[in-house]
């Protein structure tokens, strides 16, 4: 923090020299800016120590706000969802992997088969496009019509030219990739009773509706058939769900944000998740193929880029290359 080390961070005084760490290039998860920062991992502890800015003159030029410094530490909660789980009676219980996808391509079969009207997908824009495009893709797949995501919105100016008022890193992939519309009519289906099974990918549904409406949802979602929840944390949403699958944070997981001036930036893999913990775009991987094979044939996010590339148009052409280090700005003619 200080260039003659007078001042210290109180977080890691007296902890692993600083030049035994690794430190990954990657960009800010914590609101539209998308500024770049790198990661700086402690490998004896195996967490994220320190978060440093990183120049793009585009972007942030050469500063990073607190939030952006010292907001990483939610992903390191003693709470973190580290495996599969699914729900027995009234209690949970550890899963293989296999068991928890299983049973989610078993129920919400099940439940299409008899009404397909009444499967629903909610996504979140802490989601990578790539993880969104999947998303969309299994929508398609499974001929799910119900399918959208929160997002924030730019408003006014940013605090020091850094801070947005949009606290979501990914709005802008999240509208470039068809789920923006939708959201709150899924929410009302979801209080009429209307939705039977619900998959739900890093948004807690209580954040979303209002204080007056949160035993409302509540009620709705211990009524569902069928609730799968993928997330890194443990939300309210979750603790209702009859399979949690367990995701990683953005600083677990590679992939590109789309930032609030359409930058499309690298956001890399900076600490393997913890546990049996995957990234999103993994599961979604495993999920669409138990639903039909040959159809999600990824093996990294950049094949998942590269199809992108081809059919969403205004991110034609593009690839981790072009990319970049310092992002390549979205246009019709990308």
């Amino acid at each position: 923090l200080c260039p003659v080390g007078a001042l210290l961070d109180k977080d890691t005084l007296h902890e692993e020299r600083v030049w035994y760490w690794k430190f990954t290039d990657s960009v800010c998860p914590l609101c539209s800016n998308g500024c770049n920062i790198t990661v700086g991992v402690d490998p004896r502890k195996g967490r994220v120590a320190r978060i440093r800015p990183r120049v793009n003159l585009e972007v942030n030029q050469y500063w990073i706000c607190d939030r952006g410094r010292y907001g990483f530490k939610e992903v390191q909660d003693a709470k973190r969802l580290k495996e599969p789980i699914i729900r027995v009676g009234e209690g949970f219980e550890a899963a293989t992997w296999d068991k928890a996808l299983d049973t989610v391509v078993e129920k919400i079969n099940s439940i299409k088969e008899k009404s397909p009207q009444s499967v629903a997908i909610i996504g979140s824009p802490l989601l990578t496009n790539e993880e969104l495009y999947l998303l969309k893709k299994l929508s398609q797949l499974l001929d799910v019509k119900n399918i959208a995501s929160n997002r924030g919105r730019l408003e006014g100016e940013k605090k020091f030219g850094l801070l947005s008022s949009d606290p979501f890193p990914n709005s802008t992939g999240v509208e470039d990739l068809g789920l923006v519309s939708g959201l709150r009519q899924i929410v009302q289906s979801i209080l009429e009773g209307k939705i039977r099974a619900l998959y739900v990918v890093g948004e807690d549904l209580f954040d979303i509706v209002s204080d007056g409406e949160k035993n409302k949802v509540t009620e709705a979602l211990s009524r569902l058939s069928f609730l799968v929840v993928q997330d890194f944390k443990l939300t309210e949403t979750v603790k209702l769900a009859h399979v949690i699958l367990s995701g990683a944070s953005p600083y677990e997981k590679d992939g590109t944000f789309t930032n609030d001036q359409g930058r499309v930036q690298r956001v890399k893999k900076a600490i393997l998740p913890p546990g049996d913990a995957k990234p999103d775009w993994e599961i979604l991987t495993l999920l669409g193929n138990r639903f039909q094979k040959e159809v999600f044939r990824y093996n990294s996010p950049s094949q998942i880029m590269s199809e992108i590339s081809e059919k969403v148009p205004m991110y034609k052409g593009m690839d981790y290359d072009k990319i970049g280090p310092l992002g390549l700005k979205k246009t019709p003619d990308t």
